[in-house]
């Protein structure tokens, strides 16, 4: 049977799919976007900056260490080449490509195994166990330099899967792509140290194991750590990586900086995941005779579970290593009950392949240039904010989110500040690129750049001191752009205050301009 008349091929597809799909109809977040594109156009210009350069709360010759350069430079040269719509369809990209390489390596893990499931059923498993994987992942999905570490996780599973089962030459070569794509990957996002531990825990596993590659997979570790060398920073970037991990207020203020509890449905998805998985491999060990379980995947798992109990960004690491793990193991259960696949009359086969054709063609409905054709309803409409045709002019509407202060950044440069701007910490995303360089906000979300004691001070007077009206005025600030979901506080504040008037609204977000100012 060719493989395109093949109902295994419509399972394989169906999570990459469902991923493609979601990214597509999700908005562009302005979270940690817009300063990342603002940096990549400083990048294309000819040199890594290393200082602020965009907002006002510190100096703008502050230090600081732009060390997801690659992905900036890739962000910024998608805007320039595609508009929104390339941000977009970079997303879509990202996400189902993982997706796709993760279930990839789930069915031909699967298929390795003694006794292997029939193909059908190992593609229906691979398929459930990355659904589970994108629920658990479905809430960390915005747009930044992280979207490039996804994809390169999803490649670093499938290379870690063929670099296990392969033997002499075969190995070697996937030995070696892991450590070119560490390298790489320290020049795009600091979750490159997921691939440095992580084969530091598969190699500690197969020393416990007594594993004859063992040696091998040490090695591998090694020159993947040494590859990190090759940035800018060199080694030094280990320590910048952990002292972001660990920066105080990402710790006490940042969602998803913190752990995961049972108070949204994704974490609580991870907690079950984490507890199932645990529970069905301990239950098949004590019932297994031979006990032959793979030391390095138990390692890698702990290793994951451990990161995404300490932050809620780091879910999305568990939740892909998790999808091959959790198919082998449903497959463990079901492999010696599945039925032999019969064949299928040729007619099945033109059956299959045509559903598939009308499958792969259904994203097509959501491409950011026909998704405004459709009525859509007004929750799904009132998602998004509109498209700025001064800055966007070739992009279609639904891709920015609401939250982007769309209408304030039109107004102030219509009607530059005479003094600062003081701004949501994602408001001031959206201004390094809107209003750059004449209006400069007073902080965005490079968190590590600003003092902890600017922080401080931001989130009191985020809180509606009683005085912050006033206060906002005595130094310096005309005009604030807040958040209503995130400064409750401050907006009500001003609202109160004679002397703040509203000049701009746009979803959740409000200008405020001082009439003395």
């Amino acid at each position: 049977m060719p493989l395109w008349g093949r109902m295994e091929l419509l399972w394989l597809v169906m999570a990459p799919l469902c991923a493609l799909i979601f990214a597509l109809c999700s908005p562009l977040a302005p979270n940690d976007l817009w300063y990342h594109v603002r940096a990549g156009e400083f990048i294309a210009r000819g040199a890594i900056p290393n200082q602020n350069g965009m907002s006002n709360g510190v100096a703008l010759d502050a230090p600081y260490y732009y060390q997801s350069w690659l992905a900036e430079l890739g962000l910024f040269a998608t805007l320039q080449l595609g508009g929104l719509s390339g941000l977009a369809l970079l997303r879509g990209f990202c996400l189902s490509a993982t997706l796709g390489l993760v279930v990839v390596a789930s069915f031909r893990r699967l298929l390795r195994l003694s006794p292997a499931p029939s193909r059908l059923l190992a593609a229906r498993l691979s398929a459930f166990s990355a659904l589970v994987g994108l629920a658990i992942l479905s809430n960390n999905v915005d747009l930044r330099p992280q979207t490039f570490s996804v994809f390169f996780f999803g490649a670093w599973i499938f290379a870690v899967g063929e670099f296990r089962a392969q033997n002499g030459t075969r190995r070697a070569r996937w030995g070696a792509f892991l450590v070119a794509l560490t390298a790489i990957w320290a020049n795009t996002h600091g979750a490159f140290a997921v691939s440095v531990l992580g084969l530091a825990a598969l190699a500690l596993g197969d020393s416990l194991s007594r594993h004859p590659r063992a040696r091998f997979s040490w090695g591998i570790a090694a020159a993947s750590f040494a590859a990190v060398a090759l940035n800018p920073r060199g080694l030094g970037l280990y320590v910048y990586v952990a002292q972001l991990s660990n920066n105080e207020i990402g710790q006490r203020f940042i969602q998803e900086w913190k752990s995961p509890g049972l108070d949204e449905w994704h974490s609580a998805l991870f907690w079950l995941t984490a507890l199932g998985v645990t529970a069905w491999w301990l239950l098949s060990r004590r019932a297994s005779k031979t006990k032959n379980e793979n030391w390095g995947e138990v390692a890698a798992f702990g290793l994951f579970f451990v990161m995404a109990a300490r932050d809620q960004r780091a879910m999305i690491w568990f939740a892909l290593w998790t999808t091959p793990l959790l198919a082998s193991l449903a497959a463990q259960k079901f492999a010696s009950s599945s039925m032999a696949e019969r064949p299928l009359p040729r007619a099945a086969w033109y059956f299959n392949a045509a559903l598939l054709a009308f499958l792969l063609l259904c994203p097509l409905a959501f491409l950011p240039t026909i998704k405004p054709s459709f009525p859509w309803p007004n929750e799904f409409a009132r998602r998004f904010a509109p498209t700025p045709a001064s800055l966007f002019a070739a992009d279609p509407p639904l891709l920015l989110e609401n939250t982007t202060p769309v209408a304030a950044a039109q107004w102030l440069r219509r009607n530059p500040p005479r003094g600062l701007v003081f701004t949501d910490m994602v408001c001031g995303s959206y201004l390094t690129w809107a209003t750059h360089p004449d209006i400069k906000p007073w902080c965005d979300p490079r968190i590590e750049l600003f003092p902890v004691a600017f922080w401080e001070d931001y989130l009191r007077l985020s809180s509606g001191p009683r005085d912050a009206a006033d206060e906002l005025a005595r130094r310096g600030f005309s005009d604030a752009l807040l958040d209503r979901e995130t400064q409750p506080g401050l907006v009500r504040r001003l609202e109160q205050s004679p002397q703040w008037q509203i000049k701009a609204r746009s979803g959740s977000t409000i200008l405020f301009r001082h009439s003395a100012r």
